[in-house]
């Protein structure tokens, strides 16, 4: 900067020239352009460190992302595949329940037309047997009648397991009457109808209420008398006792029976095998029958969408528990 002045002495006599003078003034470090350089060059190195930071993390979420998204591509190639293994299998499994359906219709179809066909050559075995025995009677020996005796014994079984195997064999869920039933009415009907062999044994039948249900009154009636037969029948009580009553189950959606005795019980290992047809467990000398009660038994109550079990707290004697849907129709 410059500054001119005009000054006068003391006599009063003006410098007409004037003087001058010159003062040099800096600017403040922050307004020179060095610094205005340097910060221009801060901002832009901060900037691009701001930028490749931004850049690095989107590149770095993006490599993540491809990651992901080629995980889930091949998450959803094996869920397709394992989904079409799936739509596979059922197929698969319909056809092979309709063939195995099929075979068990063929399979009670021969069983039915076996056993009726082999009724009359048993009768006629049964007839001549007893004709033969009436013809020898004066000339029979001990031993001649112990042969005779184990030939009627032979046929009188045969015919009771073609019997049984007839009625196994008519049972099932292609023929079912459904009604509603009373099973207070159908147990009532079964004990009178077992009320000799009741009376016979000293045996007692206790009943408590029991639900109406839907299901075939035959078939129903069947699985009530082998039932109660059989807990008076495997018995060596001198007081056999059945009892029936309606138990409480967390699924509500079906009625929960059990029939339960004190008879000679069910050792455990044998417990997943006395549903199986003609299974026995005792020898028929010492208990009649032809292991057929049982597998029918779980053959009615399986028709109706139900289950029949043993139940394994039974600490003495047998205790069934069977089950029967509510909305069976």
């Amino acid at each position: 900067y410059t500054f001119k002045a005009k000054a006068s002495n003391n006599d009063g006599v003006w410098n007409e020239t004037g003087s001058a003078l010159v003062v040099n003034v800096r600017a403040a470090f922050w307004q020179t352009s060095i610094f205005k350089s340097i910060v221009l060059l801060l901002i832009g190195l901060l900037l691009y460190w701001g930028l490749k930071r931004y850049t690095e993390s989107i590149s770095r979420r993006n490599k993540e992302l491809r990651k992901l998204n080629t995980e889930l591509n091949n998450e959803i190639k094996i869920r397709n595949e394992i989904e079409q293994e799936l739509v596979k299998r059922e197929t698969e499994l319909k056809d092979s329940n309709i063939e195995l359906k099929r075979s068990n219709q063929d399979l009670e179809q021969f069983a039915y037309i076996a056993s009726h066909d082999l009724k009359e050559p048993l009768r006629t075995i049964g007839s001549m047997t007893e004709l033969l025995e009436l013809k020898l009677k004066d000339e029979m020996d001990e031993s001649l009648a112990q042969y005779m005796g184990m030939i009627k014994q032979g046929v009188a079984r045969m015919q009771s397991l073609i019997s049984s195997l007839l009625t196994f064999a008519g049972v099932g869920s292609d023929n079912l009457n459904l009604t509603e039933l009373d099973l207070n009415i159908i147990v009532e009907q079964n004990i009178s109808a077992l009320k000799l062999k009741i009376e016979e044994s000293n045996a007692k039948i206790i009943v408590d209420p029991l639900p109406k249900i839907i299901g075939d009154v035959t078939q129903f009636g069947m699985l009530f008398h082998n039932l109660i037969s059989n807990g008076i029948k495997f018995n060596k009580s001198e007081c056999p006792m059945v009892k029936i009553t309606q138990v409480r189950k967390k699924n509500r959606n079906f009625w929960w029976i059990a029939i339960e005795d004190n008879g000679i019980g069910i050792n455990p290992e044998f417990r997943s095998k006395i549903f199986e047809i003609f299974k026995r467990l005792n020898t028929k000398d010492e208990f009649e029958g032809t292991g057929i009660g049982l597998a029918l038994t779980k053959k009615i109550i399986t028709s109706h969408g139900g289950t029949i079990e043993v139940d394994e707290s039974s600490l003495g004697g047998t205790k069934f528990i069977i089950s029967v849907h509510k909305r069976l129709k």
